[in-house]
């Protein structure tokens, strides 16, 4: 039985928002070796609303998978979702849980883009800045229309190691491929799922409540709202 916890980020995400705070540190930086005191008052806290509103969209959303169930950090607010409540796992659009509460999207996991499936699934080599052309047809498709096909699916024999309750037909949908973010964490959910439906500890099917807490982030709010007031303020009243 697996045991150790694992908490997952989108590494698209994390990428962003470091590229962005290296701009508002830089931004601050040179305004104070610079001297534009005047400029430092009034923007320096409009720099760190930024940084950490950045965070809070790209970074802070994760997932994490325990023995204890599903934990979906999103904006706001954090989802603990135990295992026997958990009834279907989804990744059309991100890493999303039914429950008996409803669904549960999880902002830290996000399905690839469509240009990442056309890659994934190997529709779309390209010859040309223009032009795709298709695998099977051979003749040159141009990108929009190709993104109209319908969505193409992985085939089991290309992937290895992946829990059986992910394919359907025998293949999966490329946002269920680990490489993705939501394929990744899902992985794991089902991992866990699996071996703790093997193990019988799901037998009994047995739910408290709904399986589902949800509370918000206060100090994370808390920080938003303060940031956002005092870098109106700041703007507006520094001259």
């Amino acid at each position: 039985m697996t045991e150790e916890s694992k908490t997952l980020r989108p590494r698209f995400g994390i990428v962003l928002t470091v590229l962005v705070w290296c701009v508002c540190a830089a931004a601050l930086v040179t305004m104070i070796v610079t001297g534009r005191w005047g400029d430092l008052a009034r923007y320096g806290v409009l720099a760190l609303l930024v940084a950490y509103v950045v965070w809070l969209l790209f970074w802070s959303p994760s997932v994490t998978i325990s023995l204890a169930g599903v934990s979906v950090r999103n904006l706001l607010r954090v989802h603990e979702v135990s295992w026997p409540a958990i009834q279907n796992v989804d990744t059309k659009y991100a890493l999303t849980l039914f429950t008996p509460k409803g669904k549960i999207v999880a902002w830290g996991a996000p399905a690839p883009s469509r240009y990442a499936t056309m890659r994934a699934t190997g529709v779309g080599a390209t010859r040309h800045p223009e032009f795709l052309v298709g695998p099977e047809s051979g003749s040159a498709t141009r990108p929009d229309a190709l993104l109209d096909q319908p969505p193409q699916r992985v085939r089991r024999g290309d992937l290895q190691g992946i829990p059986d309750s992910t394919f359907m037909a025998g293949s999966i949908r490329p946002s269920d491929i680990p490489s993705s973010d939501s394929g990744l964490a899902a992985l794991y959910v089902r991992r866990y799922w699996d071996e703790l439906h093997g193990a019988g500890y799901l037998d009994s099917g047995a739910v408290e409540g709904t399986g589902v807490t949800t509370r918000w982030l206060g100090r994370e709010a808390a920080a938003l709202i303060a940031l956002a007031i005092i870098a109106a303020a700041c703007v507006a009243l520094v001259h």
